[in-house]
């Protein structure tokens, strides 16, 4: 279908040579989300733009709200899982560290998380990140 009034209420023309002459057209767009190796596939129906006068093929706005809210989707289903595993470590951490204390405490300088600098930053992290998502440690 050609149009040169955009879903947005946008007059669409080319980008690249002006012309008004677009086709409009969904796409089912398959992209990568996540880091190296762990990365997962979403899929977000886009709206292109085909130019019939240069050929040039683009996406607007309208299809970064389209993958953000795939990136959504995907993140609310890995959610619980995400606090859970949190959650746990959470608490391996916290038994680490009792068993480190426990094996300090006669030595010159016994260790205390509070005074360890990183590691006990990233503790108070988690916890408020575990609080935040309604959890207890």
């Amino acid at each position: 279908m050609t149009a040169k009034i955009a879903m947005d209420g946008i007059e669409r023309c080319c980008p690249v040579c002006e012309s008004f002459e677009v086709d409009r057209s969904i796409l089912t767009d398959k992209f990568k989300y996540g880091a190296s190796e762990n990365a997962v596939t979403l899929e977000a129906d886009v709206v292109m733009f085909t130019c019939k006068s240069c050929g040039l093929v683009y996406s607007g706005e309208d299809a970064e709200e389209a993958r953000m809210e795939a990136v959504e989707r995907h993140m609310i289903g890995v959610f619980p899982q995400m606090c859970e595993a949190l959650l746990e470590q959470h608490r391996a951490i916290d038994t680490l560290f009792a068993m480190l204390i426990a094996k300090t405490m006669n030595a010159e300088q016994p260790f205390y998380p509070s005074e360890s600098g990183q590691p006990w930053g990233a503790i108070q992290l988690g916890k408020a990140a575990i609080e935040a998502a309604g959890g207890r440690i």
